[in-house]
């Protein structure tokens, strides 16, 4: 039972592996997915309460108060850059004293996205999440454009702390498992192995005739069946054994009779033989005699047919019972040989 036990506990495994691998992989792309969905909307939010914070300063060109705001979002701990735009794209601040880019325009696809839908976009590439989106004093009048680009390093961090942290209690919820299939495959395999060294047992010539405890499932329903089959055997091996009995008794019955058949034939055809030749001689004789007297021609044909007749007939007298007395030593021997 140790193969069936043992397959168990592999196919177990393997299924608890295979679904523990499956779930956390699962959970840690939702997980994942959630998080970076969390913090673009984080990021977007944060643009928006930006844009409407610097609306006044862009509307006055005031781009020190610009620099102070955008200041404060730079301080954040995944704030990589943080840029005022005015209607043409052109950089206002990037929130350092030193302002390198003001002037220069900037025309990066998702803030020509942002311009062309005149909505806040968000794009997630290389680590980095940007927004852009539109600074609008009216409906119709556009003040200029906002963008930060935060990076994604405080996320990948949580994310794997989230991986280490799945894979750990997935590992051990699949440790457990696996030891709980040891114990479940040795309680499913107890019975069947009873069963089985109950079947040896019997194999080998055991006259135990009572199975052993194997529970009311599938395997106790074998067993059950085991019982019913090994009744039917005993039965008809009880049958068999009594006909083999009686038809050895009725074929020495018979030998018997036919050896008792044979011996009286035996014997009357030796008691017949010394009969008939007896007389026979007497015949002989007397025809030899005959055939010394002074006879004609005729007489002499006559007397010799008689003795030739009567030698004839004693050849078959004696054939008859030297058959008779090979019989005899043909049945002795047989008789030895079955005594053997």
């Amino acid at each position: 039972m140790s193969g069936l036990r043992t397959k168990l506990v592999v196919y177990t495994v393997l299924i608890v592996f295979a679904v523990a691998g499956a779930v956390s992989a699962i959970s840690i792309t939702l997980a994942h997915q959630a998080s970076v969905a969390a913090f673009e909307r984080h990021a977007k939010v944060l643009a928006k309460t930006l844009g409407e914070a610097v609306l006044e300063p862009l509307y006055e060109l005031n781009v020190k108060l610009m620099r102070q705001q955008v200041s404060s979002v730079l301080a954040g701990e995944s704030a990589l850059r943080v840029m005022i735009l005015d209607a043409g794209t052109r950089v206002l601040t990037d929130g350092t004293d030193e302002n390198p880019l003001r002037g220069r325009e900037f025309n990066e696809p998702y803030l020509r996205q942002a311009r062309e839908r005149a909505e806040w976009v968000t794009s997630l590439q290389d680590g980095v999440i940007r927004v852009a989106g539109p600074v609008q004093a009216t409906a119709d009048r556009r003040l200029g454009y906002v963008v930060l680009e935060y990076s994604t390093a405080q996320l990948d961090a949580e994310w794997m702390k989230h991986i280490r942290l799945t894979l750990l209690l997935a590992g051990v919820c699949a440790g457990l498992a696996s030891i709980a299939a040891v114990f479940m495959a040795s309680w499913i395999t107890r019975p069947i192995k009873r069963l089985t060294d109950f079947a040896t047992s019997i194999r080998l010539g055991s006259a135990m005739r009572k199975i052993p405890e194997c529970g009311h499932d599938e395997v106790g329903r074998l067993a059950d069946a085991f019982t019913d089959v090994l009744s039917h055997l005993d039965h008809s091996n009880a049958e068999l054994k009594e006909l083999a009995n009686s038809l050895e008794q009725k074929v020495k019955e018979r030998t018997q009779a036919a050896e008792a058949g044979n011996k009286a034939k035996s014997e009357f055809l030796a008691t017949m033989s010394h009969e008939i030749r007896t007389p026979m001689n007497a015949v002989l004789g007397m025809a030899s005699l005959l055939e010394e007297t002074s006879l004609d021609e005729e007489q002499a044909l006559y007397a010799r047919t008689i003795s030739e007749s009567g030698e004839a007939l004693l050849d078959i007298i004696n054939g008859i019972l030297d058959f008779s007395k090979t019989e005899d030593r043909s049945r002795e021997a047989g008789a030895a040989d079955c005594a053997v």
